[in-house]
């Protein structure tokens, strides 16, 4: 998203707001007018019109009173983060959503997701309580998908899950853009190198290279069974600094490891006492480079393309089979999880686990939270 700020102009800033129900019917017919409404929450609203039906939906009640109980416990009135949850805690109680898509990535914004996750235990469907599946490690896991040969198809005849059709514009750039002298190899373009080496990676694990790629056998073990970040944040608070002690921390250096620039590994810091991204490389080489290899043009580039396998899996995959399956049941998506009414936790727990192992090649751990 590329989010704006705004403030009201001298000598207004600093007195108080006051609230005014607006009362005219022909300024509330205008301002609940679609054609009112951001470009981003119409493309979001026509391409995930089965998601945000629910988030539209009467139905959908937030407890106000608690809501703000918890929000004037954490935070002063004049802080940025209250006045943030504040409007969204209106919103929601208003049916008043917003929505909208990532420029790049596809990732799927609502005023839910938006909100402090402390905040969502007050959210209830007809009565009932939401129950969130989230995966684990989310994005080492759905990475798992790179190291499958028919996610590098280009012709579209084996499957529709493919890097192309996933993440056309990173594709287009990878395809048209040369190895440059660096990487001496024997392909023409970034997406030929890639995909030959990722696929390469992947067979390893069952081939005479599975001793050349070792440290394979190790991530997916790590990532399937759930224990992935904690490895890391004994490595990391051992040989780097004790402050990744907080599994935060961890998760925070990770996707800095995963989507910092390249040359990040060769930045040194008095905070370190060895460099987060060369723990990382020395632990699973084969894993770094592929990362590594990602961010070769520009380091948003893998970001963007994680952000997108896991908005194709989570959005169009698995939200939509749910949907099938339990017509009138709502979902409610967050980037890596999805929550839904209690007693359907089951259900979604069991197609999560299937669609998942089903792309990417293995069940990654899925925990459930009550909210």
């Amino acid at each position: 998203m590329n989010p704006f700020g705004y403030c009201i102009s001298t000598p207004y800033g600093d007195k108080p707001l006051v609230e005014e129900e607006i009362r005219d019917p022909r300024l509330i017919k205008k301002l609940d007018n679609y054609s009112f409404r951001s470009e981003k929450y119409k493309r979001a609203n026509q391409k995930y019109g089965y998601l945000t039906q629910f988030l539209k939906s009467p139905k959908l009640k937030i407890n106000e009173a608690g809501a703000y109980g918890w929000l004037n416990d954490k935070y002063t009135a004049d802080s940025s983060a209250y006045k943030r949850n504040q409007i969204l805690i209106h919103r929601i109680k208003n049916s008043d959503y917003h929505f909208s898509l990532a420029d790049h990535g596809d990732r799927f914004y609502s005023s839910v997701g938006m909100m402090n996750k402390e905040l969502r235990p007050f959210l209830s469907w007809e009565q009932k309580r939401f129950v969130e599946v989230d995966i684990s490690s989310c994005l080492f896991s759905t990475g798992g998908c790179l190291f499958n040969e028919n996610f590098w198809d280009t012709d579209g005849s084996k499957v529709d899950f493919t890097f192309k059709n996933v993440c056309p514009e990173v594709y287009r750039i990878f395809d048209e853009a040369s190895m440059c002298s660096d990487y001496p190899c024997n392909t023409d373009s970034i997406y030929s190198y890639i995909s030959t080496y990722s696929i390469m990676v992947g067979k390893s694990m069952e081939s005479e290279y599975s001793r050349v790629f070792k440290d394979m056998r190790l991530y997916f073990d790590l990532v399937s069974g759930g224990q992935f970040y904690d490895y890391m944040r004994h490595l990391f608070s051992s040989e780097c600094h004790p402050k990744y002690r907080d599994r935060r921390e961890v998760k925070r250096e990770l996707l800095i490891v995963v989507n910092c620039k390249n040359n990040r590994i060769n930045v040194k810091s008095d905070d370190w006492v060895i460099n987060p991204s060369k723990i990382f490389q020395q632990e699973f080489p084969s894993v770094y480079w592929l990362f590594h290899c990602l961010k070769m043009i520009d380091n948003a580039h893998a970001a963007w393309l994680f952000h997108s396998i896991e908005s194709w899996l989570v959005l169009k995959v698995i939200s939509k089979r749910f949907i099938k399956k339990k017509p009138g049941v709502p979902i409610i998506t967050i980037h890596d999880c999805i929550a839904t009414t209690e007693g359907n936790e089951d259900h979604l727990h069991e197609i999560m686990r299937d669609e998942l192992k089903r792309y990417i090649g293995f069940e990654p751990t899925l925990k459930i939270k009550h909210w």
